[in-house]
């Protein structure tokens, strides 16, 4: 077991701790922050050089998960989609894409998690619910797990792998102190759905919030 994890449980676990013995510096602004996490293989979102840096540091981790199977980052990297599509937008190539994406996914032909965005961008994973009284979007880092939301259970590849991006999220990016579903601040939605267990999130010192 990895040594943060132990000092973690030697001091009665929370965030401070888990920090002991980590690789991160403290981040004081967005330039600051790492462009990326290490040990993540980049398969770049088709949106990933249009969309803006965030304007804060990022405080919480949103949820979601993909709509009908595990291609979740194969599908975001290229969100083709038909004319009237919700949230569909033309592209200069003459092709309607949907304007979604997470900075990490799950991957079905590497069977990981992979990166899609800067840890430094805004994407546009949540919309503009509001959450800690801001726009959710603004200040959040986001991940999709596999889809269909209403897998029960994942595979404990897919929940190891999940434990490992947190802990080596929250060693690299300091500011991040919250966490939610995307069906916890959006009443339209499902994901992550019942197949995840919140029960390990609540060991690491984050604190779960919801809209508003």
């Amino acid at each position: 077991m990895a040594e943060w994890y132990w000092k973690w449980l030697a001091l009665g676990g929370g965030a401070v701790a888990w920090l002991l013995g980590s690789e991160g510096t403290v981040a004081k602004s967005v330039d600051e922050l790492p462009d990326s996490l290490p040990g993540y293989d980049w398969v770049p979102s088709y949106w990933q050089q249009q969309l803006p840096v965030f304007a804060t540091l990022p405080d919480m981790i949103v949820l979601h998960s993909g709509d009908v199977g595990a291609n979740v980052a194969e599908y975001l990297a290229n969100p083709l989609a038909e004319e009237g599509a919700v949230n569909a937008v033309l592209c200069s190539d003459g092709k309607y894409r949907r304007k979604v994406g997470a900075h990490f996914a799950w991957s079905l032909t590497r069977n990981r998690f992979v990166q899609q965005f800067s840890l430094r961008q805004e994407v546009p994973g949540a919309g503009s619910v509001p959450v800690l009284g801001k726009r959710v979007n603004g200040h959040a880092i986001q991940i999709e797990l596999s889809g269909p939301y209403d897998q029960n259970p994942r595979s404990e590849l897919e929940r190891n792998l999940f434990q490992d991006w947190v802990s080596t999220l929250l060693r690299y990016v300091r500011s991040i102190h919250y966490w939610t579903r995307h069906s916890d601040i959006d009443a339209g939605k499902h994901d992550p759905g019942p197949g995840f267990s919140s029960d390990w999130l609540n060991t690491t010192g984050l604190t779960w919030v919801s809209r508003g």
